[in-house]
């Protein structure tokens, strides 16, 4: 099982290349969490559409299961992670997905058709949900009077 594949490297290095080439996937996703702040007091953050529309995040399939697509985050998304996945646009899913997108093309992709950070918004969730065994409905409801952030 893969987690996760650094877009800098995941077109050209050997390990990721041949997945990049011939099993590019989307993920669909409503967001994801991050955590900041020391253990044992770190602060799970749901991070997720401004608009909350579906994400289509950029991955790649192999006979192990399957990469999500990471950039360097910038704006306020750094405030939570200097990393994120890459949200695809409608088009750039397209794109992504698209038999005859080169290699190169796909990487133009990622790009020029990723979601900005602008729109995306996030907030500060119960930490019951680092738990793998929580499963309630406020998973990814805001916490209390906690303030939600954009990168706006």
């Amino acid at each position: 099982m893969y987690v996760n594949a650094r877009v800098e490297k995941a077109a050209t290095s050997g390990y990721w290349k041949p997945l990049w080439e011939r099993g590019r996937i989307l993920v669909p996703a409503d967001g994801w969490f991050e955590w900041t702040g020391e253990k044992p007091n770190r602060q799970p953050h749901f991070i997720h559409r401004a608009d909350d529309e579906p994400l289509l995040l950029a991955a790649i399939l192999g006979s192990d299961g399957f990469a999500i697509i990471t950039s360097s985050a910038d704006a306020g998304l750094l405030d939570v992670h200097d990393r994120r996945p890459v949200a695809l646009t409608a088009e750039g899913a397209r794109e992504w997905l698209a038999p005859d997108t080169s290699s190169d093309d796909a990487l133009l992709v990622t790009a020029t058709q990723a979601l900005g950070e602008t729109e995306f918004a996030w907030h500060a969730v119960t930490r019951a949900m680092g738990n793998v065994k929580y499963q309630a409905a406020d998973a990814v409801a805001p916490l209390g009077d906690a303030e939600p952030g954009t990168a706006g």
